[in-house]
């Protein structure tokens, strides 16, 4: 007997279909046993049948973001058979399909019973791609891509809109194959196995040098998505034998998986399609999406009964770091953003030193005027000091951090008092000094993401200290930008229990 173990991190139970699936077809007595995040099959057999199920088999089974470890080893002993069948359906391809389909042209259903979830406009109306159109609408798209016009389907109850070319005014792009993701981004084989995993996330790559210096004003990171379906994935095969490599796409990303590859892990930003059921209903039934999924994010650690410390910080809301201990909840974040850029003027001459400051960086910059529409967050303070350091907005600022060579930044001043308001004159000050001082873009805006890491991390340590907090949950979308996650991840790494969810995303956007 021999013992195939997953530790899969996602209660929506998916790779255990598709051994199920495989195990039923191979006509061998097995068990599947889901437990926690294990998930193990045991089958049974003669030497030579488990081989085969082995070689034949197991192969197939499709890789998956949220995959974290596979073993095999023969055992004497199977835990009880425990698997049920689950009632989601998934239109995404799978080894099987597109091995078939490689090697004879043949047009199989995926595991599921389904051979694609696309629909085609054509002649007005969207036609629903099945095995006796499958050539004629392949035909007609790749017509359409291939003379540069406009291709409309529908994907998931969504309509996208498709061209075949590098627009970056998209709101994505995808490789015709994983071979041409080079061609324009700077992609290692860890980004490439989570391109090519079963999920096919959303990822947030950068363009290379050689790209950038050839086409002007070009971003130095855009959203990346590979081939899901079946129908697109043959489609892509055939434009990259015409050598055009990529495909631009207007959709609504929020309705798409998206991951950020850290140095050690996914990290999960956002997840609306693969959860399981019971966690979908709960979001679903919930009026403060957030609240649900931070909810969800404990219990999957298991932490409701401990003290812990919530971080969220968000490029959409109002950042928060709480401690909870069951029913208290304790603030210990205050952030308080000016209306105008005149009121903060007025702050930062609030003193001698101040004035000088301000005198010596309004010779050489000019200071912003006007409101401020900012959320009372750090993502909203980097948008503040963003446009007077750079007259750019925050998202300009996490660009220049990311694409930041060094391993160390400026180190701005990032406080809190003992009420535990934090000091965002001080902070903005800090700033204005190193631009005085002739830090390049670049070498700053990592110094905002570095200081901000170091900060939270002291942070902790005195929170842990006062409250006996026993595990930092993190959250919120400013997570997404890896240089911040994999700074705090190693900051925290031997000191604080400080995590990430496995499957749920960041925020609900």
């Amino acid at each position: 007997m021999i013992e195939f173990e997953f530790i899969y991190n996602n209660d929506n139970g998916l790779i255990a279909d598709f051994l199920d699936f495989y195990a039923k077809k191979s006509g061998l007595k097995y068990a599947l046993n889901l437990e926690k995040n294990f998930t193990r099959l045991y089958v049974f057999g003669e030497e030579k049948e488990l081989l085969k199920f082995s070689d034949e088999y197991m192969n197939l089974i499709p890789n998956s973001v949220f995959l974290a470890k596979t073993s095999v080893k023969v055992v004497e002993t199977a835990k009880e058979h425990n698997f049920t069948q689950n009632r989601a359906k998934f239109a995404n391809f799978t080894p099987s399909v597109i091995k078939a389909y490689q090697e004879n042209g043949a047009l199989n259903a995926n595991e599921f019973g389904i051979l694609s979830g696309v629909s085609v406009l054509q002649n007005g109306e969207f036609k629903q791609v099945c095995k006796e159109n499958f050539n004629e609408l392949l035909d007609f798209c790749f017509t359409k891509l291939f003379h540069n016009q406009n291709l409309q389907i529908k994907l998931d109850d969504q309509i996208c809109e498709l061209n075949a070319n590098a627009d970056f005014n998209a709101d994505f792009l995808m490789p015709t194959s994983l071979k041409a993701l080079s061609k324009i981004f700077v992609a290692d084989e860890k980004i490439v196995v989570a391109l090519a995993s079963y999920e096919k996330p959303l990822l947030n790559l950068k363009t290379n040098s050689i790209f950038r210096g050839n086409h002007e004003k070009v971003p130095a990171f855009f959203d990346v998505k590979f081939a899901g379906d079946f129908f697109i994935y043959a489609l892509f095969s055939k434009l990259f034998e015409e050598e055009i490599f990529f495909v631009s796409v207007k959709a609504d990303k929020s309705k798409f998986i998206k991951i950020a590859v850290l140095d050690e892990q996914f990290l999960v930003v956002k997840n609306p399609n693969f959860l399981s059921q019971k966690s979908q209903n709960f979001l679903n039934s919930r009026e403060d999406k957030n609240l649900a999924n931070f909810t969800l994010f404990c219990d999957e650690m298991g932490v409701f009964d401990k003290k812990i410390l919530q971080v969220f910080l968000s490029k959409n809301h109002n950042d928060t770091i709480k401690v909870f201990d069951k029913d208290l909840q304790v603030n210990m974040l205050n952030i308080k953003i000016w209306d105008t850029y005149e009121e903060l003027k007025d702050e930062i001459c609030s003193d001698e030193i101040g004035v000088k400051l301000f005198e010596n960086f309004s010779k050489k910059y000019n200071f912003p005027k006007g409101k401020i529409i900012e959320n009372a967050s750090f993502y909203g303070l980097f948008g503040i000091v963003s446009k007077i350091l750079f007259d750019k907005n925050a998202q300009y600022l996490l660009d220049s951090a990311k694409d930041f060579l060094g391993k160390k930044g400026v180190r701005i001043d990032f406080r809190v008092d003992k009420n535990s308001n934090f000091d965002c004159v001080k902070f903005i000050k800090s700033a204005m000094s190193y631009k005085l001082a002739g830090s390049d873009d670049k070498l700053l805006s990592y110094g905002f993401i570095d200081s901000l890491a170091y900060f939270l991390s002291d942070y902790f340590d005195l929170l842990k200290e006062e409250f006996e907090s026993e595990a930092i949950l993190l959250t919120g979308s400013l997570f997404e930008e890896k240089n911040l996650a994999n700074l705090i991840l190693n900051l925290t790494q031997n000191s604080h229990n400080a995590k990430f969810s496995n499957q749920y995303g960041l925020e609900v956007f």
